[in-house]
């Protein structure tokens, strides 16, 4: 267990006096973080102004200027809810350019304790590999052993019973490996993002979905939910 390399989180000046509690808590709790924000000019400027200021190293990335004074019913009515809340993967990723993981806090969160029970998976999968592969015994972990594995040529037949956008490339790549497609989810068989070639064995992207096009078999709140992100 181990402390996250980096923080990140986004906010616009609507809720900038709530991203001044999460950063005053981190600064008690994680004195010179690494902290990644998304955010807006104005919310920026109320930052630079708390005193004294936290003990914090702040990287600012002013990207949200064009939803400055929208709450969330105001960006529902124009349609960009769901683009606002995309924007969430974009300082995720610059914090990940940096350091090897990032924990993505919303900016109304108030930090009560030291978060330092973050479990380093990695080197668990690198011991139980060691041990398991004596036994002639092989792990897949993670999306891209998702993708490989539906490549072997022991796989006649693969069963996509993966929610939304993760079961999506596995299963193209199985296509375009002439393997035999069985669904067993409650989604579309073929989103109409999507074209199929059957006959080619061919997979194209007609458009890029949208956020709320990517179906779920329950209604989520993505900007409720706390994550913690890796390379």
């Amino acid at each position: 267990m181990t402390a996250p390399s980096s923080f990140s989180t986004m906010c616009t000046s609507n809720c900038a006096f709530e991203l001044i509690g999460l950063l005053l808590s981190l600064s008690i709790f994680h004195p010179d973080a690494q902290v990644y924000i998304l955010t807006d000019t104005k919310t920026k400027q109320i930052i630079s102004e708390i005193s004294p200021p936290p003990k914090l190293n702040i990287n600012y990335f002013i990207e949200l200027d064009k939803y400055d004074g929208m709450n969330r019913q105001i960006m529902e009515n124009n349609g960009i809810w769901s683009d606002f809340q995309m924007s969430k993967a974009n300082i995720i990723k610059y914090a990940l350019v940096v350091h090897a993981d990032t924990l993505l806090l919303d900016s109304d969160i108030i930090i009560t304790d030291v978060i330092d029970d973050i479990d380093v998976t990695k080197a668990l999968l690198d011991k139980v590999n060691s041990e398991l592969s004596k036994l002639g015994i092989k792990v897949y972990s993670g999306q891209k052993s998702l993708e490989q594995i539906v490549e072997s040529e022991n796989i006649n037949i693969v069963l996509t019973a993966l929610v939304g956008y993760s079961g999506l490339i596995p299963t193209i790549n199985a296509i375009k490996h002439g393997k035999k497609i069985a669904l067993a989810n409650k989604e579309r068989e073929t989103p109409e993002y999507i074209q199929l070639d059957e006959k080619n064995k061919k997979v194209t992207f007609v458009r890029t979905p949208k956020f709320e096009e990517v179906p779920y078999p329950v209604v989520m709140e993505p900007n409720l939910v706390i994550e913690y992100y890796s390379r």
